[in-house]
């Protein structure tokens, strides 16, 4: 387990490395829906800004979990759904802290909740 204090980072060459500043997340709602990958929906707080993102998707494949954040779902030129970013983060470091963060967030909604 890692210290609450680091982040998980990715140099260039995508070998793992520490950083200081982990994002402080809270888990206020979870819904289970399994689907493919698709594990279920949080809604998340981003407590050092006051940010609500309602309904981030938590998904589990072969072993590997992530949070999506929300996406605006439409209609693609073949008829199929497609889904375009509304969020989207500035960079990969702030990506993983955010992953690291959000996933024990829900963790901890889970276990406190018993979801």
């Amino acid at each position: 387990m890692r210290d609450s204090n680091t982040t998980r980072t990715h140099s260039r060459d995508g070998s793992p490395q520490q950083s200081q500043g982990a994002i402080s997340i809270v888990a206020t709602a979870f819904n289970a829906h399994t689907r493919n990958s698709l594990q279920g929906f949080a809604d998340l707080v981003l407590l050092d800004v006051g940010l609500k993102i309602a309904g981030s998707t938590l998904h589990e494949k072969d072993g590997s979990r992530w949070v999506g954040l929300p996406a605006r779902k439409y209609q693609g030129d073949d008829g199929e759904a497609q889904y375009s970013k509304i969020l989207e983060f500035a960079s990969k470091e702030s990506y993983w802290a955010f992953q690291d963060a959000a996933l024990a967030a829900i963790d901890e909604f889970q276990s406190r909740e018993g979801v």
